[in-house]
């Protein structure tokens, strides 16, 4: 599982892959140096929104960031050798469909189970879409904020996984609808060893089908820590439908990702 090349190294399976090479060190470097140029003004927003008692925990910085940084980190994650990296990996060519920077935080009103800080899938396209996670601050145990989840060798695409929510838990609509609880992968299906946590080394990059993949993230655990992540959406280059397109459009979206699931059960059940 593990191939290493020159300046380059990428190991995983068709299901995660890890990136680290010099591509990878030189976004970091480029989001790091802006950081401190406006880490004034994530701070005064950070305070804003903590005065605000809401169960908020994070927020994109990329607006912060000069439109000449930005053109260059998106001119690495769209280089051609760079793209092929990915779509050798997992097997079909991708697109760069967009990415943001965001700033987690401590917020002693954002419970620890609430929102993507939950075990879930995403429901942004109706086929293959990769994600790209980097962490750009250095994180620890007593931090918080990692990324974890669950290969799909251990759940696979066609099998969903829920929770028994309680009338008295404090957990909203969504949430209960869409969310995966704690106990739950621990204890009603035995999925503890099986959770891989990515973040500890800023140097490594992350990429995954979050649509397919149970995974949660971006807790901060103490009121001095906080997370800086670059998130990048890739899109198949050839077929992609997603809620991310500009020619989106909601009813159509929900009505073949409906037949479409049917559709893959039903093959399922076949074979």
């Amino acid at each position: 599982n593990k191939i290493y090349l020159t300046k380059n190294i990428n190991y995983g399976n068709k299901e995660f892959l890890i990136i680290k090479n010099d591509a990878i060190n030189l976004i970091s470097k480029l989001i790091s140096d802006e950081v401190e140029n406006v880490l004034k003004e994530v701070k005064i927003n950070k305070l804003e929104k903590i005065s605000l008692k809401t169960k908020e925990y994070h927020f994109m910085i990329t607006r912060y960031f000069s439109s000449k940084v930005l053109n260059e980190i998106e001119k690495i994650l769209k280089d051609k050798k760079f793209l092929n990296n990915i779509s050798e990996h997992f097997g079909y060519k991708i697109k760069l469909s967009q990415f943001a920077i965001r700033y987690n935080f401590f917020n002693a009103d954002s419970p620890v189970e609430y929102g993507p800080k939950m075990w879930h899938r995403d429901n942004d396209s109706l086929f293959n879409q990769l994600k790209m996670f980097l962490v750009l601050n250095d994180l620890t145990d007593e931090s918080g904020g990692h990324f974890y989840f669950i290969p799909q060798r251990i759940i696979p695409s066609y099998k969903k996984i829920y929770s028994y929510y309680k009338d008295n838990e404090n957990f909203n609509k969504n949430d209960k609808n869409s969310r995966v609880k704690n106990i739950d992968i621990e204890k009603k299906y035995n999925l503890k060893d099986n959770i891989i946590k990515y973040g500890s080394d800023k140097s490594e990059a992350l990429i995954l089908d979050t649509n397919e993949t149970y995974h949660k993230g971006g807790y901060i655990k103490n009121k001095g820590s906080y997370r800086i992540l670059l998130q990048v959406i890739y899109e198949p280059a050839y077929l992609s439908i997603s809620n991310y397109s500009k020619l989106y459009n909601n009813f159509i979206y929900r009505f073949l990702k409906i037949f479409l699931l049917g559709l893959k059960n039903r093959l399922r059940k076949t074979i």
